[in-house]
């Protein structure tokens, strides 16, 4: 059987849509933020992609501001899944590129329950699933406030993975370039 260019087109296009892999943030690559909230702002917070906005209030755990009002032991931050050392297997290479190995589970509970979130927290790496995405990252947080008691906001200091800045194709340049050529040649 013949295939035509059109059809074999359509079809190759068609199946790498149904192969789509997981979008990995590494803290090896160039690309990483440093985050100090030592007075985070209620309703804004720290956006890490479109939708997910990690905030804190006065006492408690992170939340999503962009889909939350507040901190919930059973699902906060929503939108997201965490993997820190406490819910993994002793020697496990907590790292986004290591994601596939990883046990992820709601923030709170993936750090042992609300008795151990500031020893825990602190202990070392993490990896951030943020679920809508299908996107993995590299986080660790350097610093985590006590509550608080007069109602203001407690701190976290966090450094993380951010998306890759992609480098063009070279068939994005040669379609630009050849735009360009073609805009020239018309105004002659």
């Amino acid at each position: 059987m013949k295939l035509t260019f059109p059809f074999s087109f359509a079809l190759l296009f068609s199946a790498t849509g149904l192969a789509q892999a997981a979008t990995v943030w590494s803290l090896s690559d160039p690309n990483v933020t440093a985050v100090n909230f030592t007075q985070p702002t209620p309703g804004i917070g720290h956006e890490v992609a479109p939708g997910i906005i990690l905030n804190r209030d006065n006492r408690r755990g992170l939340y999503n501001s962009a889909t939350e009002g507040i901190f919930s032991f059973l699902n906060s931050p929503g939108g997201t899944r965490w993997a820190f050392a406490s819910n993994n297997a002793v020697g496990a290479s907590i790292e986004a590129t290591n994601h596939t190995n990883l046990t992820f589970g709601v923030w709170a509970d993936s750090l042992g329950g609300a008795g151990n979130l500031q020893t825990n927290i602190l202990a070392g790496p993490a990896v951030l699933h943020l679920t809508g995405d299908d996107i993995y990252l590299d986080i660790q947080f350097t610093a985590w406030d006590r509550a608080v008691s007069d109602g203001g906001q407690a701190g976290f200091t966090l450094t993380r993975a951010s998306a890759p800045v992609p480098e063009p194709s070279s068939s994005l340049l040669a379609t630009i370039a050849s735009a360009f050529l073609l805009s020239r040649r018309k105004r002659r």
